[in-house]
């Protein structure tokens, strides 16, 4: 016998189960439409919105490592493209070196109110730190180079003034503070105290100086010289000696300008001739480029043992190289200045002339023709 035939359905198994399915559905709808449209309609579910990119991880070893490196070798913006990193990837918990490089970074590239910034951060992170002091020194000179911030500055100041080996300077910044306050009288008491105490160094010495513009704009001409003539004592002299004969000539012709005979003779005797300004100038630059070459030597005999510097040698080098530069500079401009006694002294014939001194007026206005011929004043 034939076995009976089983006979196929037409539609494909997986078709059927479709339809199948759709058929339900339906059903399923109709039977519970009467309760869907009783309910309050569901609000639209709003499309997810696309991830942000994941930051990729900072090798925090790698960007310390990278960081130091580039601060050692001075090469502060690679340096604070790699501490910001770090920074940024664990801002509760940057380590203490890494806060306080990136303050110094940002410090010596004049990026004043990032290293405020930084240094800020620094003090509010590690209150209890040895180097507060210092920290709070350098705030306080980053903050007087932006606008309004005198009070802080004066506030970070007294806390380095707290460190003895801070203090003086904290002083001479804090009369610059007073200065740019327009407080004459706290920045006055502020360097006189400093200058009793035989205290010396470019602070006293650039604070002394705006103080005297103070005092010629108030104006109070015998304070200013007096002032001046204090200078001479200081052991930075020789870096402002130009300044101070500048300053001196500029009180001489306001006094003379304002037929105050007297006062701008006295100004102009104070005045250093050329060829005092030279020798000291002279001096000067052998005793720092010794001080140069004994930081060097030092610097290169660390490196070859590889054993670390005391804090601050490269930073004194660096700073005896500028003062080498800016001596041989004065140096220079003196050394060409071949009318400097002359001016001076025609000047000083002028002021005894209309003092009606005609004996002087006439030795003066002959050590003009007689010592610089070509001068336009003889």
């Amino acid at each position: 016998m034939v076995a009976p035939r089983t006979l196929r359905n037409p539609l494909p198994s997986l078709l059927r189960s479709r339809l199948l399915t759709l058929f339900l559905v339906g059903l399923a709808t109709v039977v519970l439409s009467g309760w869907v449209s009783a309910q309050a309609p569901a609000p639209p579910t709003a499309p997810a919105a696309p991830s942000a990119p994941a930051a990729p991880a900072v090798d925090l070893n790698r960007a310390i490592s990278q960081g130091n490196a580039a601060y050692a070798s001075k090469d502060y913006a690679a340096a604070i493209e790699n501490y910001t990193q770090i920074v940024e990837a664990i801002p509760n918990g940057a380590i203490e070196n890494v806060l306080y490089n990136l303050g110094y970074s940002h410090f010596y590239l004049l990026n004043y109110e990032l290293a405020s910034q930084s240094f800020e951060d620094f003090l509010k992170k590690y209150p209890g730190s040895q180097f507060n002091a210092e920290v709070n020194l350098t705030l306080g000179r980053s903050l007087l180079q932006l606008t309004g911030r005198e009070d802080q500055a004066l506030a970070s100041l007294a806390k380095a003034a707290e460190k003895p080996e801070f203090a003086e300077e904290a002083r001479f910044l804090a009369a610059d503070a007073y200065i740019k306050k327009g407080d004459v009288e706290r920045a006055e008491k502020t360097l006189q105290a400093a200058m009793s105490a035989n205290s010396s160094g470019v602070g006293v010495l650039r604070a002394a100086l705006q103080l005297v513009d103070l005092y010629v704009a108030a104006p109070d001409y015998d304070k200013a010289i007096g002032m001046l003539n204090r200078l001479s004592g200081t052991d930075g002299y020789a870096d402002v000696i130009v300044a101070v004969n500048n300053r001196l000539v500029q009180i001489g012709d306001l006094l003379l300008t304002e037929k105050e005979y007297s006062g701008a003779l006295k100004a102009y005797s104070d005045v250093r001739p050329r060829a005092q300004v030279i020798a000291i100038q002279k001096k000067r630059l052998e005793y720092v480029k010794a001080a140069k070459t004994k930081l060097d030597t030092a610097i290169s005999n660390a490196e070859k043992a590889k054993t670390q510097l005391p804090r601050g040698t490269e930073d004194r080098a660096a700073m005896m190289k500028a003062m080498i530069e800016n001596t041989e500079k004065i140096l220079g401009e003196v050394m060409v200045n071949v009318d400097y006694d002359a001016t001076l002294q025609y000047r000083i014939g002028r002021c005894f002339f209309n003092m009606q001194r005609f004996w002087p007026a006439a030795v003066a206005f002959e050590a003009v023709a007689r010592e610089n011929p070509e001068s336009p004043d003889a």
